[in-house]
């Protein structure tokens, strides 16, 4: 049992089963694609924040990491990352360039269900409740949200996928601010023309750039999505492809003692993957899959 009382699934992983197939991002972040978070000016935290990936300012003021907060990548400050914010200022642009599908302006993001396109508010956006993502079970659904001024979630809210879905073709482009409230599960790249805060516990699988202001945090888990829209194998004891515990909110949180196997090296190649995840009320669960080596016809593996 984990420590959360959750039964840990075995996986077996063999040459059998379809393997990674990954798509080319529909947005070009450049060299902003590793960070899970960017603040033009500083990043604060408060609590036992994780972030998968690069952290980055354009200033020198990071504070609340080492302790409490975790960076799992670098930590970037000053004028390495220029580039950076070059970048995601171009994606900034290209976003809110695309023609949009549908003008919400006036309407709440909850209880609503969209399909892939290109969503407009001239002004202000709020989600309330669940926005569900409804993929077409293709690698190339995108989902664009153009937002005059800020965002703001309520305590609880979510962001979910049914039929598939790629939290890495999910991007929110924001004239101002965005503000995920306590608790929220949110998906996508979040690139604000000022400032972004995660209130206590909001989990964000994407990215937040804070493109002239701060980046705040409390107790959040932050992980940068890759481009991988399938996976081979599954778990044995459900039989569930693996990919489905990223994309749905089922509360199946530790993955252990996997083992990659082939005909010429069944045993010999076993590697374990290591794993954490993140969790909200909505128990949204998500795994880190690293230090996996991959053999013959298998690709190293990432979320």
């Amino acid at each position: 049992m984990s420590s959360l009382g959750l039964k840990r699934p075995r996986v077996v992983l063999g040459a059998e089963f379809k393997p990674v197939i990954q798509k080319s991002p529909s947005i070009n972040l450049g060299t902003a694609e590793s960070y899970g978070i960017y603040g033009a000016s500083s990043v604060t935290n408060t609590g036992p924040t994780i972030i998968d990936g690069d952290l980055g300012t354009g200033g020198t003021s990071v504070t609340g990491f080492f302790p409490p907060g975790i960076v799992n990548g670098n930590i970037v400050t000053g004028g390495a990352t220029s580039t950076v914010f070059i970048d995601a200022t171009a994606a900034f642009t290209d976003i809110t360039a695309l023609s949009p599908d549908e003008d919400l302006t006036g309407q709440n993001l909850g209880n609503r269900n969209l399909s892939p396109g290109t969503y407009k508010y001239n002004a202000a956006a709020q989600l309330t409740g669940t926005l569900t993502l409804e993929g077409t079970g293709s690698p190339d659904d995108a989902w664009y949200f153009q937002i005059g001024s800020a965002l703001t979630t309520a305590s609880g809210s979510a962001v979910v996928f049914i039929n598939g879905g790629l939290a890495c073709q999910v991007y929110w482009a924001l004239g101002t601010s965005a503000t995920l409230g306590t608790g929220t599960s949110f998906i996508g790249t979040i690139l604000a023309g000022a400032s972004v805060t995660l209130n206590t516990g909001a989990s964000l699988v994407g990215r937040a750039f804070g493109l002239s202001a701060t980046v705040t945090l409390d107790s959040n888990g932050v992980i940068v999505p890759a481009h991988i829209f399938d996976t081979f194998g599954s778990d044995t004891e459900s039989g569930k492809p693996i990919h489905e515990f990223i994309h749905d909110s089922n509360p199946v949180i530790n993955v252990y003692d996997a083992i990659f196997h082939s005909a010429a090296q069944p045993i010999a190649s076993q590697r374990h993957i290591y794993q954490y995840a993140f969790f909200t009320q909505h128990k949204w669960a998500f795994a880190k899959f690293f230090d996996v080596i991959a053999f013959f016809d298998f690709g190293i593996v990432f979320w």
